[in-house]
């Protein structure tokens, strides 16, 4: 029998910006805490190798003390586990033009039993034995300097028994959550045709997700912590691969972690309501500071109570009451003296225009061959959406 733990896209040191100070630092733990989760889980069930499908780290600078972290706990479980880790790097923790430092991740594979691949070198391979023959593991690191082209190019044909391809980037068919994701890595099921791969050991997607074509399995972990409000209501875990005779769906489970506790709200508001900041704050003003909380506001307004709201006044009356505070605004708004509706108005987001205008910089600096200037506005261009897609922003 071979045990496969597949999870990805930890996210290590994480950064948000609504915390600081030791909020901040709580909410970094959480995800260290993932991290030990699934070596806890990977040990309890004897796992013969773990995968983490890229995006380990949550940028390409993490902090010393996350780094330390890493290693430690990693170490930790190696010394008292027969376990290969298999790492490729993802989107976040990938640098993105020529004159950036290494991946962080390859200050992992310090350790023995720890395999990393990144962007810049070619697809490793892996192997073990089982019963039936050899188990491949083929792994390919994201490639931050070409971030748009089809990473199924890159991989060989499988030649083993059962064969898995390792990498992180954007199936076709799969769900997505962020309208940014899809833009990462892109590859459809057709791609893969002829390359004799069972298992395909996805990451960068946070929902986990199953695709099935004929008798491959495209899978998602998804990440094992919340990393928005937009996955409040998505399980989170990994994946484990218990099998001795080829991998097929029933022997690929999925198995819940715990995360930091969420409570999703809905409130209810109407035209009569003058003041629906007193009344949001009424609903929600008793709450657990450990906890984090998702507000839906739905239901019909006048607009001039919708000039009156204001996010920020209910999130500083509450902020000690829960630890981090999300409001979606899921009501219509309904103006008497218009002859429109407010909400079929037209809206270019936050979130979209950032994209535009910062994609029409990378574009200037690249015909200009201008490596400082573009690594700066890919910094930003990653970090700005990371902000944008945490507030909630299309």
């Amino acid at each position: 029998m071979v045990k496969i733990v597949h999870t990805s896209d930890l996210h290590l040191d994480a950064s948000y910006a609504f915390l600081t100070g030791q909020k901040l630092s709580e909410r970094r733990d959480d995800f260290l805490n993932s991290l030990n989760a699934v070596l806890d889980f990977s040990a309890k069930k004897e796992a013969d190798i773990i995968i983490i499908s890229g995006d380990f780290f949550d940028k390409v600078n993490p902090t010393n003390t996350s780094i330390y972290y890493a290693l430690k706990s990693i170490k930790s479980f190696l010394d008292e586990n027969d376990c290969k880790i298999l790492i490729v790097s993802g989107n976040h923790d990938e640098p993105k033009a020529v004159s950036s430092s290494k991946s962080p991740v390859k200050t992992l594979d310090i350790l023995d039993d720890v395999i990393v691949s990144t962007g810049s070198e070619e697809v490793e391979e892996y192997q073990i034995k089982n019963n039936n023959g050899s188990v491949g593991i083929y792994l390919k690191g994201y490639d931050g300097l070409n971030p748009t082209k089809n990473p199924m190019k890159k991989f060989p044909k499988g030649k083993y028994e059962t064969n898995i391809a390792v990498l992180h980037g954007s199936l076709s068919k799969a769900r997505t959550l962020y309208s940014t994701f899809k833009d990462y890595s892109p590859f459809r099921p057709e791609d893969c045709e002829g390359k004799n791969y069972d298992y395909y050991a996805l990451g960068h997607l946070h929902q986990k997700q199953k695709v099935l074509n004929g008798d491959e399995i495209f899978v998602y972990p998804g990440s094992p912590e919340r990393y928005s409000f937009k996955e409040s209501d998505i399980e989170k875990g990994l994946f484990l691969l218990d099998f001795d005779n080829g991998i097929n769906e029933d022997n690929v489970q999925f198995h819940q972690l715990p995360t930091r506790d969420l409570t999703v709200k809905e409130i209810t508001l109407d035209k009569s309501m003058d003041d629906i900041n007193e009344h949001v704050i009424d609903e929600i003003s008793s709450g657990d500071p450990k906890k984090l909380l998702n507000v839906k506001l739905k239901g019909e307004i006048l607009f001039d109570s919708y000039k009156n709201i204001k996010l920020s006044e209910i999130r500083n009356s509450i902020e000690d009451d829960w630890f981090e505070i999300k409001i979606d605004k899921n009501f219509k708004v309904h103006d008497p003296h218009a002859d429109y509706e407010f909400q079929d108005l037209k809206k270019i987001g936050p979130l979209k225009e950032f994209k535009r205008k910062i994609e029409e910089n990378i574009e200037t600096a690249k015909q200009e061959d201008n490596d400082d200037l573009l690594e700066k506005y890919e910094w930003m261009y990653d970090k700005g959406l990371d902000i944008l897609t945490e507030l909630g922003e299309n």
